[in-house]
């Protein structure tokens, strides 16, 4: 699965610094450029010495934009509530997170950090970390099911995690798939 997508790089020339590029983000290589000629903007980070990681770890979501099939597996609840969407509206780069009371479900799949906020409101900066806990529990189609919201948060926030569900064939598609989601959660 891992070797049959490529990341696509973007050449230089393809990029423009634009002229309000005055923040900075702290601790990070990330910079803001525009995108030429659709001139949209993306954010640039250079690579890593751990790129291979970064990239078999995105494959997974380029590989379900292409296969239907992952989304239904990973991606649809019991009432067919879909977990796994297009996240380019979820939230704005250095946008302030607001404190919702009335959607409290969705906790079962925040990260520990964000549950601490959501608890004792304190103001938490969503980051990539949290993006990726948030990712990394697609594989449960609803994460900590059998428990009331309030055990979730103290189970997560003192530093344990939902068992890896086991899965009963191994002589499919969507079982490659399970078994590249538990390599990236174990690493």
């Amino acid at each position: 699965i891992t070797k049959s997508f490529e990341i696509p790089n973007i050449s230089s020339t393809q990029l423009q610094n634009p002229n309000n590029n005055l923040q900075v983000v702290r601790n990070s290589a990330i910079v803001k450029r525009i995108l030429l000629p659709d001139n949209q903007e993306i954010a640039c980070k250079s690579y890593s010495n751990d790129f291979s990681q970064v990239q078999n770890t995105l494959e997974i979501l380029i590989k379900s934009s292409v296969c239907p099939k992952i989304l239904k597996f990973y991606g649809i609840s019991k009432n067919n509530y879909q977990l796994m969407a297009n996240f380019h509206f979820a939230r704005m780069k250095d946008d302030v997170t607001t404190f919702i009371n009335q959607d409290r479900e969705s906790l079962r799949w925040m990260a520990p950090e964000k549950m601490l906020h959501y608890e004792k409101e304190n103001i938490v900066r969503y980051t990539y970390q949290c993006e990726l806990f948030r990712y990394e529990l697609e594989i449960y189609k609803t994460p900590y099911e059998n428990m009331k919201l309030d055990d979730v948060i103290s189970h997560v926030t003192n530093g344990r995690r939902e068992e890896i569900p086991a899965y009963s064939s191994d002589k499919s598609e969507d079982y490659e798939i399970y078994q590249e989601f538990v390599r990236i959660i174990k690493t």
